[in-house]
């Protein structure tokens, strides 16, 4: 019966990821660099720069981590470059996250049916699938955090090296899949370490002339030079670094003016102070349960990541976890306490794709409160879960549904380019210029996904202006394509194509403009 069960569950998980929705409603620009980029190296080994093999993707001047665009490459070889295949990669591995979870809560547990409520919870997470759904590189550094831990807990229990070397591993990819895990890593690395020798492998691993041992100096190297950038951090991570942004000088501007002297008044105190508070607040229920992320690319306001019973449940667990002394009460709780660092360093407030790893702990926590308190009660236990998995599938509704349909998210996600695509297409012999503007995100990279455009040939154009207050770069034009909106000029045999108030009121009135909608907003308009 519970294999039934899980294997039920398992084909759920799948239904969950594969079928139709409406959610994400266009491909963003950070999943266009993703996939040109896994483009651009399967067809010339190099990037869209012409780096070859680069272990950052320059991108918008934001050096994106490699790791999703390698991994994409397969994809984009055998379906091609078109949002199918870019976004496979996070559906795969979200899907690989859900399985994760459930052997994670066995190993830790030891009881299936803490495994099996951890594999339910996780099978209609919105949290997970929200990045799921997306080409985000956030679902794949969760994934290798997830396989990092069980297999150090495996290692723990079996003593085998072939575990702690595969934690290893795991651990140095996850370096190259998001920038967030960089602040999980020393913790990691230390915990294996300390296994390592209290398990008294050391000695067994300089005995190993194996496989095992290049592992190890592999991750030694990249993991130095994945840091190197500390010295000389892109103008992206400096910009959102808490403790050199500007408002940090206007609170502490503004903290001088209120009073003549308190030891409040200093830079370094009111970053700190910044800083706690948005370390703590990423536990808190107005976080997990309430609001979730700002950011409207990321859901919407009270799509939140937990359900409320989640949330008392994984107190609980919590709870739980120390009453009975459980034997891996520190790592899960050091898991928890070193994934909100990457974001509490950040002026963003609130920030589920950098705190995503949390869910790691988070959910096999919750599953462990609910079933640790109504273990004796079949009836209140089922119940519980029932409701939860509900309370968790009507988000999901909300999300795949309702949310894709509302004007925030159709300019968020910056829809209206593969329209735009087609019109240019049709077009491209009638005009020697399409003037586009640059309102609407990185134009660039989005033509060169829907074009398919020729890889070696961008090389030779690829050039991104210096960073603006952002953080991002721009690149002015390639090929006909120029991105700087320009007056219409009826003399000229170009095409030039706006936003709404990029048109004056007598050009919207006297032209005769084109219109590119996506649902209710109109995106663009192209005066001939």
């Amino acid at each position: 019966m519970k294999n039934k069960i899980i294997i039920l569950t398992l084909l759920g998980c799948l239904l969950l990821t594969f079928i139709p929705k409406d959610f994400p409603p266009a491909l963003n620009a950070d999943e266009a660099a993703f996939g040109y980029n896994a483009y651009s190296l399967a067809e010339t080994a190099r990037d869209e720069y012409g780096s070859f093999l680069p272990l950052r993707l320059k991108s918008f001047g934001d050096y994106k981590l490699p790791l999703y665009s390698y991994l994409s490459i397969p994809f984009v070889k055998i379906y091609g470059l078109n949002e199918f295949s870019t976004r496979l990669l996070a559906q795969f591995s979200g899907l690989g996250l859900v399985i994760l979870l459930y052997l994670l809560a066995l190993k830790v547990f030891k009881s299936q049916s803490v495994a099996v409520i951890t594999l339910l919870m996780a099978s209609v997470s919105p949290w997970i699938q929200l990045f799921a759904n997306q080409a985000h590189e956030t679902t794949l550094a969760t994934v290798f955090i997830a396989a990092t831990l069980l297999l150090l807990i495996t290692y723990i229990q079996t003593k085998k090296l072939s575990h702690w070397a595969g934690s290893i591993l795991c651990l140095g990819l996850a370096l190259f899949s998001y920038h967030s895990a960089k602040v999980v890593f020393p913790f990691l690395l230390l915990a294996q370490v300390y296994w390592l020798i209290k398990n008294k492998g050391w000695h067994q691993l300089k005995t190993q002339t194996s496989a095992k041992v290049l592992i190890v100096f592999a991750v030694v190297v990249l993991g130095a030079f994945s840091y190197s950038e500390i010295k000389t951090p892109p103008a992206r991570v400096t910009n959102l670094f808490l403790f050199s942004h500007p408002n940090i000088d206007l609170v502490t501007n503004e903290a001088k003016i209120e009073a003549r002297f308190s030891p409040f008044q200093f830079r370094a105190i009111v970053g700190l102070r910044e800083f706690a508070a948005r370390y703590f607040s990423y536990f808190s229920p107005e976080f997990l349960v309430i609001k979730g992320d700002d950011n409207p690319r990321f859901g919407y306001s009270y799509l939140s990541p937990l359900n409320f019973l989640e949330y008392l449940f994984f107190v609980l667990g919590l709870y739980y976890l120390f009453r009975l002394k459980h034997s891996f009460r520190y790592l899960l709780i050091m898991m928890l306490l070193s994934v909100p660092l990457a974001s509490s360093l950040s002026w963003q407030v609130y920030s589920l794709s950098r705190t995503h790893a949390l869910i790691v702990a988070i959910l096999p926590l919750s599953a462990y409160g609910l079933y640790s308190l109504f273990k004796h009660h079949q009836v209140l236990l089922i119940g519980s879960v029932t409701l939860s998995i509900g309370l968790s599938m009507l988000s999901l509704y909300f999300l795949n549904f309702h949310y894709p349909k509302r004007a925030l998210a159709v300019r968020a996600w910056q829809a209206g380019y593969q329209e735009l695509t087609n019109y240019l297409q049709d077009n491209d012999s009638q005009y020697s210029r399409f003037y586009i503007t640059k309102k609407n995100g990185q134009p660039y990279i989005m033509l060169l996904f829907y074009l398919n455009y020729p890889p070696a040939k961008y090389h030779q154009q690829a050039r991104l202006s210096a960073p603006d207050e952002y953080g991002f770069g721009q690149v002015e034009g390639f090929d006909k394509y120029v991105f700087n909106f320009a007056t219409p000029d009826n003399k000229a045999q170009n095409s030039y194509i706006g936003y709404p108030d990029d048109f004056d009121e007598t050009e919207l009135k006297t032209l005769k403009l084109k219109e590119i909608k996506v649902k209710t907003e109109t995106m663009f308009l192209i005066a001939d």
